[in-house]
Order: C-alpha cells, then structure tokens, then sequence
C-alpha cells in the first residue's frame, strides 16, 4: 500500500509483471481490492473475467471470496469466461469423484455403479 501512496500508477503492472488488482485478487484480499478500486483501478470485462478465473475454485480448492466481491459490485464474467468456469467445475467435480472412488477401493470398500 505504500507504494500506490507514494504515487504507484494501480493499473500498470508491477516488476513482476501483475497488475496490483490481480495480486489482490491472487491472494484473496478482498480489503486490497475494493481500496484499489476506490484508487482507480480500471476492470475492463477481460480483466473481470481473469479475476473470476483466478477466483473460482483457484487450484481446486475454494471459491474465493473475491468473487463473492465481484458479485456484490455488478461485474459479471463474460459468457466466454462463464463457458471455461463451467468445464473447470465440471472437471473438478469428476476428479473428486474419481478419487474418492480410487480411494474407496483402496480401503476395500467398493461402489456399485
């Protein structure tokens, strides 16, 4: 935060090449996030849909909270963006099936199918 006091430019990317509201968005800093956008950050709809991206089950683990943000502020993923969600959701829904079934049978407790 000190840097964009001192007089970062919040829309062009840092040295490593990520823009400040994707770092927040990365880390799930939803404080970060809604700060830079009062600072001015621009979301143009490519920008939104990588954050929805980055936000929706990121790694396979959660839905972060910042697309719960990006909700609440009206910014919608694209219907592009909606397609690629839906088959990484669907591809991780599979997955979990398949590995609790593999573990299921690992402990000798098998599904009929």
């Amino acid at each position: 935060m000190q840097a964009i006091k001192s007089g970062l430019n919040v829309n062009e990317p840092g040295s490593d090449g990520i823009k400040p509201i994707v770092q927040a968005a990365l880390y799930d800093n939803t404080e970060a996030f809604k700060f830079l956008i009062d600072l001015g950050a621009i979301l143009d709809q490519q920008l939104i849909d990588k954050i929805y991206e980055i936000a929706v089950l990121q790694n396979g683990q959660k839905v972060f909270k910042i697309s719960h943000t990006l909700a609440e502020m009206n910014l919608k993923p694209s219907s592009e963006c909606l397609r690629k969600l839906s088959k990484r959701v669907t591809r991780y829904i599979i997955e979990s099936l398949y590995s609790e079934k593999v573990k299921r049978e690992d402990e000798g407790v098998f599904m009929i199918q």
